[in-house]
């Protein structure tokens, strides 16, 4: 099982992949590739209205419209619902650490969502772009510039 973490650490490490396009609902933030399991969301926002909204990805070649296929990403309790939903939580401008789930690489995402399920709608999205993989489709995947090293500084956690 893969949780991710809430912290307030500013220190940005591994490759930036760019701004999280806005669609509703205030979502935005910036994505980055620390490693080959691991992303992380710099200054996430969500306003916390829908139901049922998830962080999903897309792999490559995959149809994003297709709504189904995809992955979920999850985000942990208390933050997240025990499904890894995003449980109708206000975001402001967290960081976000997100273990990518076992047997899941950086490059086999190709889009990250957030995806109100029960409407089939996109809050927000970002592509991930193939040039920043060495050995894209490859075993290992290998992100270039990345540091590989996954922060250690101690989660804050709210309304613990």
């Amino acid at each position: 099982v893969s949780f991710a973490v809430l912290v307030t650490f500013k220190e940005t490490q591994g490759v930036e992949v760019g701004e999280i396009q806005t669609l509703q609902h205030d979502v935005s933030g910036t994505l980055h590739v620390i490693n080959s399991t691991t992303l992380f969301i710099d200054n996430f926002n969500f306003d916390g209205v829908g139901l049922s909204t998830f962080l999903y990805s897309y792999a490559p070649g995959q149809s994003v419209d297709s709504f189904g296929g995809g992955n979920i990403i999850p985000v942990p309790q208390p933050q997240g619902n025990s499904d890894g939903s995003l449980q109708r939580r206000r975001f402001n401008d967290e960081d976000i650490i997100l273990p990518l789930p076992t047997g899941m690489t950086a490059c086999d995402i190709a889009e990250l969502t957030v995806w109100c399920a029960p409407f089939l709608v996109f809050f927000g999205r970002i592509s991930i772009p193939r040039d920043i993989f060495e050995n894209d489709g490859a075993d290992p995947c290998t992100v270039i510039g990345a540091t590989n090293v996954i922060p250690t500084e101690p989660p804050e956690f709210d309304n613990c």
